[in-house]
């Protein structure tokens, strides 16, 4: 009863909790210019050839299995003739070249390198093969979700890595960079400062004019 009696008090209080567009864009550190093409949809209209956003995307086994069977492969191995697939959101991308792209993708906790070879990727368009692996690369964003056919195999410094043949984007990420705090694991959304905490207990208090017990302070 008290508790009901105390929310009912402080309706007042709580109403001012309430902010406008305006104030909660303030308050997330962030503001209402639209998204531009890099950020959505319209990244990969470019190619053309591109088959993006498929209804289904079989894998064959999850990044836990594929790193379960094939953490033994020596490095600088490729089971070229061993098909695999795969599925995961973008934690990370590193160019090293036109030629070769390294990605991070994590599913259900657990994490795998994509090394992107030129050299065994298989576009939609073969006759522009070296243009759609390099457009596709640039094109990813971390937090997309892919689709990855291809083979396992491991780095020259022995990291377990799947080698894609192709790369689909079942679901890409529109959130905007801002959003995205670079020193926190997998680049996730941070809720601590810069985003602001906003206490209720003194507006509450406020309303009812009396001290609430300590336990509900911050």
């Amino acid at each position: 009863m008290m508790l009901q009696r105390v929310w009912k008090q402080a309706k007042p209080a709580r109403m001012g909790l309430f902010c406008g567009q305006q104030d909660l864009r303030k308050l997330l550190h962030t503001d209402d210019a639209p998204q531009d093409n890099e950020q959505g949809h319209e990244r990969f209209d470019r190619i053309s050839t591109y088959v993006r956003y498929p209804n289904h995307f079989p894998v064959t086994m999850t990044v836990k299995d594929f790193n379960a069977k094939y953490d033994g492969l020596p490095a600088k191995a490729r089971e070229t003739d061993d098909p695999v697939s795969l599925a995961g959101r973008i934690t990370s991308i590193r160019s090293a070249s036109k030629k070769l792209v390294f990605l991070d993708i994590s599913n259900d906790g657990h994490d795998v390198q994509v090394l992107a070879e030129k050299k065994y990727f298989q576009g939609d368009d073969v006759a522009n093969n070296d243009a759609e692996f390099e457009h596709v690369h640039e094109s990813l964003r971390r937090g997309d979700i892919i689709g990855i056919h291809g083979f396992p195999g491991k780095s020259g410094k022995g990291e377990l890595s799947i080698i894609p043949r192709g790369i689909s984007v079942l679901s890409p990420c529109s959130l905007k960079n801002s959003y995205v705090v670079e020193s926190s694991e997998h680049g996730a959304i941070d809720f601590t400062p810069p985003f602001k905490r906003i206490s209720i207990v003194p507006g509450i208090e406020a309303a009812i004019n009396d001290k609430l017990p300590s336990m509900l302070d911050p």
